[in-house]
């Protein structure tokens, strides 16, 4: 950790932010496969090394979240880590996966279907079993809102007060993946809450 927060693993964004902070939702927000996951993995594992991380993913199965965490651990392509075959060469490469990945304390939980309740209630359990340095959801459009009679921009507005909510109370950084709409291309300003 650095004297402001836990370090990113990248001096450029420590610079920029502090490192993660207690009780703080970060928003990394992007279009469509533009690598916000694989970041915020790499972003994980760095933390992983020295503090619990739980990484909340609704759109990747767990198997994928692992293969890209140990693509990063390793400093490997996660197309490499997929595509390997297993050889009498690649099942040395297997166990290093493995091995590598053993240990972080990295938890990868890939259930659908949740809301603002449940994953709070999952953070909490969390940390009081294992500790917690950093949550992430993976990703915000797919947390299941509390009111679908809402609008979609006040869904979001009640979601992200959710996350702020859970930093808060458990005093711990939050940060959660979004996707940018089209919106923001053609508006050519800095991303707004509208434009997720």
């Amino acid at each position: 950790p650095t004297s402001k927060g836990i370090s990113t693993g990248y001096p450029e964004v420590d610079a920029h932010l502090g490192g993660w902070q207690e009780q703080r939702l970060y928003l990394l927000a992007a279009k469509t496969s533009i690598g916000k996951s694989a970041l915020a993995i790499n972003w994980g594992a760095h933390v992983a090394r020295g503090a619990p991380v739980l990484f909340i993913s609704l759109e990747m199965p767990e198997g994928d979240v692992y293969t890209r965490l140990a693509a990063s651990v390793l400093r490997k392509p996660s197309d490499d880590m997929q595509a390997t075959v297993y050889t009498e060469q690649s099942t040395a490469e297997v166990g290093d996966m493995f091995e590598a990945v053993s240990r972080l304390k990295f938890k990868v939980d890939d259930r659908g279907g949740r809301t603002i309740s449940s994953i709070t209630a999952q953070a909490r359990k969390h940390r009081r079993k294992h500790g917690l340095g950093l949550l992430i959801v993976d990703y915000l459009g797919l947390v299941e809102p509390t009111d679908k009679r809402l609008s979609r921009y006040e869904q979001l507005g009640t979601i992200s007060r959710g996350l702020k909510l859970i930093a808060k109370t458990l005093r711990i950084p939050v940060l959660a993946l979004a996707q940018l709409n089209r919106q923001a291309d053609q508006d050519g300003v800095r991303p707004q809450l509208h434009h997720l």
